[in-house]
């Protein structure tokens, strides 16, 4: 008889060994109040969702963590925050917690949350049986996206992604799991496992951060039997005090730092070049507004502005950048209640439509979106 938070809130103080921070519901009278909790007590051993003090099946368990996660009414029942009692997740977490965001938009996470996130993606990848699968985290001036993406193959599945945003960035991301075909981009630091623990790492892994430290005692290095690319770390300051042992061939571990540490220096490459960070998902922004134009009678390319501002761009701030840039570079023009495509001035930034239904931005399509930084649009 209760309501879908409240039974949530429930289970998952019931299996997390977490107290409620009040009664519920809040507006049950006094009168029957130790009636409905003895009530309560007795039922909810049987909920079908747990079997004595854990989830009875790893949807159930991924299902109500992630709705633990994402519901403030949820989160408000319990006395801490429900991911500090995640022990694991399985493969339906982070499907479970975008549940409910429209397509193109992003859902919000916090920093604790990330690894979960990529554990569960990479769950969901294996089970799929696939190798074309990558997640990209990108922690740049005080917040975060993070884009969990997927490549259709043949016979097997379809093209998949996911986008979180991520908010309460404390500044130094830990990774205590193993991790595989990730990149991280970040201004801050990186803390790679825990003392007198194994980490292991790839493959197709790629961490640039500010400062990075190993605290783990073993790194081992995976590069699928050779078959990909291993690690490499890149940061100009590297502590690694209690690293011990590192497992790696010769070219599985590229490891890019002005002074790196002893254990590692067998692995110390030179990092050429230069260039910006561009996050996958503000190429998925360019591809969702561009694709959003249709062939119509005026023979031009052509979408509503209603449909464009209104459930496309909205209050997607990157999304307002790309499409500020577009209109600024000609490519993009405004009559009345339309926007018009122009295929011609578009073509002078080096990329047509085509490339944008690739999968994989070309380097016009970056160059591009590397100039969206600025906004031209009234605040």
């Amino acid at each position: 008889m209760y309501l879908p938070e409240e039974q949530c809130a429930r289970l998952m103080a019931y299996v997390s060994g977490e107290e409620l921070a009040m009664p519920l519901p809040a507006a049950l009278p006094d009168a029957v109040r130790s009636t409905y909790e003895e009530a309560v007590r007795t039922f909810l051993p049987d909920h079908p969702f747990v079997k004595g003090r854990r989830f009875a099946s790893v949807v159930f368990g991924d299902f109500i963590t992630a709705a633990a996660c994402r519901t403030l009414e949820v989160r408000a029942s319990l006395a801490g925050q429900p991911e500090n009692r995640i022990q694991s997740v399985g493969p339906f977490f982070a499907r479970f917690l975008s549940d409910g965001v429209l397509d193109g938009e992003e859902a919000e996470i916090r920093e604790s949350l990330v690894g979960h996130v990529v554990e569960s993606w990479t769950q969901e990848a294996d089970l799929v049986r696939t190798r074309e699968s990558e997640v990209l985290l990108s922690l740049v001036d005080g917040g975060g996206t993070l884009s969990c993406r997927r490549e259709a193959q043949a016979g097997h599945n379809e093209a998949s992604e996911l986008s979180f945003s991520i908010s309460d960035v404390s500044g130094a991301l830990h990774i205590q799991r193993p991790l595989k075909r990730t990149t991280i981009v970040t201004d801050q630091g990186v803390i790679v496992g825990e003392p007198n623990k194994h980490t292991l790492l790839g493959p197709q892994v790629t961490v640039l951060a500010n400062e990075l430290i190993i605290e783990a005692e073993t790194l081992r290095v995976d590069n699928d039997r050779g078959r990909s690319p291993g690690v490499a770390l890149a940061s100009d300051a590297i502590t690694a005090n209690y690293l011990q042992r590192v497992e790696a061939g010769p070219k599985d571990l590229h490891v890019f730092s002005t002074d790196a540490p002893p254990r590692l220096r067998p692995w110390s490459r030179v990092l050429k070049g230069g260039g910006a960070w561009i996050p996958f998902q503000r190429y998925m922004d360019l591809r969702t507004i561009l694709t959003a134009f249709r062939p119509s009678t005026k023979g031009s390319l052509s979408v509503l502005a209603a449909k464009l501002d209104g459930k496309i761009v909205k209050s997607n701030v990157h999304r307002g950048k790309i499409l500020d840039k577009l209109i600024e570079s000609g490519v993009v023009s405004r009559s009345s209640s339309w926007y018009y495509l122009d295929l011609t001035s578009m073509g002078e930034l080096g990329f047509g439509l085509q490339d944008l239904k690739t999968g994989e931005p070309g380097e016009a399509v970056l160059q591009f979106l590397s100039r969206c930084t600025v906004s031209t649009r009234a605040e």
